[in-house]
């Protein structure tokens, strides 16, 4: 699903007053080849779930984004991942929204609010446009779209070979 579509949907959002969780990641490897984020989350997310009284429907939506996205995070991260972006409330219907991103996402941060906060993912989108790229010669043609750091899109075109003849003939 295309970014702007997914940030349309997020706006739209009602999370029946329970808190969404927005989590922004930058999941760049360090010089050893490690995610740095992990200790953001482990140390930020159960500290944010402490701040609603426990027994409330709050906390309980909390705690299980808590399960959920740390569960997430071990298993789904692809290598080539350079940005992640987390929206969940799991009091709402389970809602679960992941984008894994090309393009890298500054800083973490964890956004605790009654709807997802969008604007790091709107500068992204405004930060990478989308552009294409086309390789052409008489034969053939490829065309290569891309968006958020990544290819997104190609296409070959074939043209239909021209038999030619040597020479003209010149009629007298």
């Amino acid at each position: 699903m295309p970014l702007e579509h997914l940030v349309e949907r997020l706006a739209a959002f009602e999370s029946q007053g329970l808190p969404v969780v927005s989590l922004y990641l930058n999941a760049q490897a360090d010089e050893h080849g490690r995610h740095n984020f992990h200790i953001f989350v482990r140390k930020e997310l159960p500290e944010r779930a402490r701040t609603y009284e426990p027994d409330t429907p709050e906390r309980e939506s909390s705690d299980a984004d808590l399960v959920r996205i740390n569960r997430y995070l071990e298993q789904q991260i692809r290598s080539s991942t350079q940005g992640n972006a987390i929206f969940a409330c799991s009091g709402a219907n389970n809602f679960f929204e992941v984008v894994q991103l090309e393009a890298p996402i500054d800083d973490n941060r964890l956004l605790i609010n009654d709807r997802p906060h969008l604007y790091p993912l709107a500068r992204l989108l405004d930060q990478y446009q989308t552009y294409a790229v086309v390789l052409a010669d008489t034969n053939a043609a490829k065309i290569f779209v891309f968006a958020l750091g990544q290819g997104i899109k190609r296409k070959e075109l074939q043209n239909v070979k021209t038999k030619r003849t040597q020479g003209y003939l010149l009629a007298g």
